[in-house]
């Protein structure tokens, strides 16, 4: 499975950690960034979203300081299909039962609270 994860400035130690993940894991994936400076959301939701959209790869992970600005911004593209998730509860139905494609995450709340390995479906 190809994912691509992206995020803005308060998403960036959250991006991290869930890398580690995925390198530990074994998954292709491609980091779209951004880093610790200021960044607007919008711009790494459309980087994900659209390599969603298109088919390059099946997967996305956002991460945005509320994880609701980045799921908004990555359902205005086609089959995107983005959830804001917060644990393993909401991330369970939105894998398997409404087929979410994307994963957003709000780091300023989730920080330290949620594993990276969220089920992404």
């Amino acid at each position: 499975m190809d994912i691509y994860i992206g995020c803005d400035d308060s998403g960036f130690e959250m991006k991290q950690e869930i890398i580690r993940y995925l390198s530990e894991h074994n998954y292709n994936y491609f980091d779209c960034g951004s880093g610790r400076e200021p960044s607007r959301y919008p711009y790494y939701a459309a980087k994900v979203a659209s390599a969603v959209s298109s088919g390059k790869v099946s997967r996305g992970i956002l991460i945005c300081g509320s994880g609701i600005g980045m799921s908004i911004a990555a359902n205005k593209f086609r089959g995107a299909r983005a959830a804001a998730i917060s644990d393993s509860y909401s991330a369970s139905p939105a894998g398997t039962t409404i087929q979410t494609c994307c994963a957003s995450v709000g780091s300023c709340w989730a920080n330290g609270l949620c594993s990276p390995s969220l089920r992404l479906g």
